[in-house]
């Protein structure tokens, strides 16, 4: 399965060099006086409940106390109901919908194309607004126009909607072979076709639609998301689903679908049906039927209740059933059908255990624990560069104590981007908990490093990059490395950062895949196989290495045939022998309708000689046009 970054920022595209760093690096202490936000969360759950009649009509004026709200099958004492109506005046929260056009061929597009601009001219205001997104395939997609009430720019990004990621005769099956990912790791065959059909094609959809809703959680309030394609009939299973509706419910999204088919065709199923039912929404299946089923979500959206209750205490990450019913004949009720218990990104912000990591951070004491690190980026589809930060440390400084029956310890981590001047451009911390029940169990998992990953995102410009983990009773690890975020310009080849591997999975495993989703760590996917960032670029000669990045097709300037083309060269780093060289490899461009190009190759560390190296990638628009190159550095023991 080859999955795609999802990233739904609102903005423009950025990238981040990949470095790698050791804790002998010198700490350059940042001049940083910024205080920590505190993040508070209410006790309090939300949510959001249209009832209708049997025929979708919405009904007014249903009493509090007609409705019931049952968590995990028990009924909930309810705090409050909210008509939510804002058709007649100014809500304090906006609505937000987002415009999502899916695979059509042309004349489906011109008729979505066509209702997409009737809708904006109805709907666009201060507090409607609207954003349009292309699905470009393979869970990847582009944003056409962010969040806005103006119209004219709205309708240009709708009517501007051209053919780029809409598959009218084809599909990814056709350009089978064109992209190449190098040796094979034993998982799979990276030369077999691949099908972006059935099942495969569904769970790229979903798996956009999850990094879409990941992107919308930081909107306050029920956020619409509407897919329109002629078709959504995929070879999906029950289990293909879970992961994806805790997803959009923990962002309040609310999935909606539009068939735009021409013509109906009693054959197509769409079986997305436990992704609407599951987050609220619903589905159009009747062909040409586009303007009203829009206005009916907008319906949806601004006469729907607001139902408020206390939730029952549980751990964080924990999601509950959620069901609404209401004491009226003759109804329908569709509301999210999950709660979840979201763990905070920066659960450290504002504790006495925050203050001490950031004192170890810009003091000039270097830890005690032995640690490791590694950083890349990768484009998003934004004004954002996704990093990932991957860290191996030592387990030896864990102190382990009886609590609730179990051998408990914990490691405090703390991630500090700096600006030159000291300010914090973006932060984040994390408790990794490990519990054990014997101490034969934590000497065995203190045989290994400990190994860390995160991913976060930041904005253009240069920062220093602080890693540091607390592990009590003083003992800690610091890590350093230079962060550098340039702007990206989209009518040129681009390239990632190069990230080492030792560490990989069959990506069609779907017990992974579902973690994955869940826990909104993007895996690195490159044909069927998933390459996990090493947290040291130190290997043994008897590992199995690899390293992956990806290329950034331009916009085709031409009916002209073009390619990419990359080249792969290991050199020794003291005096620059050519110790590997994979030759100049194209990648065709005509048919292919990703911009972002997964590679995956693997090192063949066994052939190499104890020393130290570097791994470089030179890219190239075989047109005459950019030329790039990237590198990483490793170490054979």
């Amino acid at each position: 399965m080859r999955f795609r970054r999802v990233a739904f920022a609102f903005a423009l595209v950025a990238v981040a060099a990949g470095v790698a760093a050791t804790q002998d690096a010198r700490p350059l202490p940042p001049n940083s006086t910024a205080t920590p936000v505190v993040q508070t969360e209410s006790r309090l759950v939300l949510v959001d409940t249209v009832v209708t009649d049997k025929k979708g009509n919405h009904i007014h004026n249903i009493a509090p106390g007609e409705f019931h709200v049952f968590e995990d099958s028990k009924e909930q004492f309810i705090n409050g109901v909210t008509p939510e109506s804002t058709a007649g005046g100014r809500s304090a929260v906006p609505s937000y919908f987002v415009l999502f056009f899916g695979r059509m061929n042309t004349s489906e597009l011109v008729y979505a194309r066509e209702k997409a601009v009737q809708f904006i001219e109805a709907t666009a205001s201060p507090n409607r607004l609207i954003a349009v997104v292309n699905y470009l395939d393979a869970g990847n997609v582009k944003l056409t126009q962010s969040f806005t009430s103006d119209a004219t720019r709205l309708k240009q990004a709708a009517a501007d909607m051209k053919t780029t990621g809409v598959i009218a005769e084809s599909t990814i099956a056709d350009h089978s072979g064109e992209v190449f990912t190098g040796s094979p790791l034993g998982i799979g065959n990276p030369a077999a076709p691949t099908s972006e059909t059935g099942e495969l094609a569904g769970r790229n959809l979903l798996y956009a639609v999850s990094g879409l809703a990941k992107g919308l959680a930081s909107f306050n309030g029920r956020k619409s998301l509407i897919l329109i394609a002629p078709t959504f009939d995929y070879r999906l299973q029950q289990h293909d689903f879970p992961a994806i509706i805790s997803a959009c419910n923990k962002a309040n999204v609310a999935v909606y679908s539009i068939d735009v088919r021409g013509s109906s065709d009693s054959m197509v199923e769409n079986t997305l049906y436990p992704l609407f039912e599951g987050t609220g929404g619903f589905a159009t299946d009747n062909p040409n039927d586009m303007q009203r089923a829009l206005r009916r979500i907008v319906e949806d959206e601004e006469q729907r209740y607001v139902i408020a209750y206390s939730p029952s205490k549980s751990p964080e990450e924990s999601c509950h059933t959620l069901k609404v019913t209401v004491d009226h004949s003759g109804t329908k009720v569709r509301a999210r059908s999950e709660y979840c218990n979201v763990k905070a990104n920066d659960p450290l912000a504002g504790t006495a255990l925050d203050q001490n990591l950031v004192a170890r951070a810009s003091g000039a004491a270097a830890g005690n624990l032995p640690a490791r690190m590694q950083v890349a980026f990768f484009y998003g589809a934004a004004d954002t560069a996704h990093v990932d930060v991957a860290a191996e440390i030592s387990a030896e400084g864990l102190k382990f104590e009886k609590q609730n029956g179990k051998l408990h310890s914990a490691l405090n981590v703390l991630g500090v981007a700096y600006k030159p001047d000291g300010t914090v451009a973006a932060r984040f911390s994390d408790i990794a908990d490990f519990d054990f029940d014997s101490k034969d169990q934590i000497d065995q998992f203190k045989r290994q490093p400990y190994q860390y990953e995160k991913q976060f995102d930041i904005a253009p410009g240069r920062y220093v990059l602080d890693l540091v983990f607390g592990a009590g009773d003083g003992d800690f690890a610091k890590l350093q490395a230079p962060l550098m975020v340039d702007s990206r310009e989209g009518n040129h080849l681009a390239i990632s950062a190069l990230v080492l591997c030792r560490e990989f999975h069959n990506a069609n495993d779907l017990q992974n895949t579902g973690v994955a989703l869940f826990s909104h760590r993007v895996p690195l996917v490159s044909r069927g196989t998933q390459f996990v960032p090493s947290g040291t670029t130190r290997f043994r000669k008897t590992d199995t290495a690899g390293v992956y990045f990806e290329l950034y097709e331009p916009p085709q300037q031409s009916t002209l045939p073009s390619s990419l083309q990359f080249r792969l060269r290991v050199f020794e780093r003291t005096g620059g022998e050519l110790k590997s060289d994979s030759q100049p490899v194209s990648v065709a461009l005509t048919k292919w309708k990703d911009p972002t190009i997964p590679i995956g190759l693997k090192l063949a560390i066994d052939k190499l000689a104890t020393g130290s190296y570097r791994v470089e990638v030179n890219a190239s628009d075989t047109s005459g046009g950019s030329s790039l190159v990237r590198s990483a550095e490793f170490e054979v023991e």
